[in-house]
């Protein structure tokens, strides 16, 4: 799930992102990604960011912020926020307030959860095609052994990298091969692959986006 928000983040300039999993109609957050350029600017040692608090909410019928959650879940359509801060019905307002939060989405995640990105500053529309990857895919292929993900995006007359994941256990054997990780994707992303190319080998097709699996 890690590699997924990281790349969710990374595509949709989010600060955060959060996988809601509904279990018996109760729906918490079960794994959370921070980007590490957009830091919680309110931090010090004793204090908790956004995401970490978030994983103390607890959503159920009784919850209009289940509302948004479960649009997306039964539309499977993005469902967006911007200006959150002035829903007064929402039950993090107060921790949105807190933390400089203006504009969260939630979108369809895989197994039946949901997907929340959101950003201090940025303001999506309601398109989000830069948002839109092909989550089930990710997921299925940590989940079958992949060691790292890629994601090129077309920028004639190349394809540009515009993500990246490394499984943690793949980055440590290279720096127990090699003594370092040989600066993997930064290698990659000098690698110039004009978009005419059929050479990206592993790869799934969505919102004219490449995802290189291997």
């Amino acid at each position: 799930m890690e590699a997924l928000l990281k790349i969710q983040c990374d595509l949709s300039g989010a600060d955060y992102a959060l996988f809601w999993n509904n279990v018996n109609d109760i729906i918490k957050v079960s794994a959370k990604y921070e980007n590490p350029s957009k830091a919680d600017t309110i931090l010090n040692a004793n204090s908790s960011t956004f995401s970490e608090e978030c994983l103390d909410i607890v959503l159920n019928s009784s919850s209009k912020s289940l509302v948004t959650v479960a649009l997306a879940e039964k539309n499977k359509e993005p469902n967006l926020m911007n200006n959150v801060q002035s829903y007064d019905w929402f039950v993090r307002r107060e921790l949105c307030k807190k933390h400089g939060i203006n504009s969260i989405c939630f979108v369809q995640g895989p197994d039946g959860g949901v997907i929340e990105f959101g950003s201090r500053k940025i303001k999506w529309d309601k398109n989000l095609w830069n948002c839109k990857i092909p989550r089930n895919n990710i997921v299925d292929s940590i989940k079958s052994g992949a060691s790292y993900i890629i994601v090129w995006k077309p920028n004639p007359p190349d394809y540009e990298m515009v993500s990246s994941f490394i499984l943690p256990s793949w980055n440590g054997e290279l720096v127990k091969t090699f003594g370092h990780d040989n600066d993997f994707f930064a290698a990659s992303n000098r690698i110039r692959i004009p978009v005419t190319s059929n050479s990206l080998s592993g790869h799934s097709l969505q919102m004219n986006q490449i995802v290189e699996i291997m």
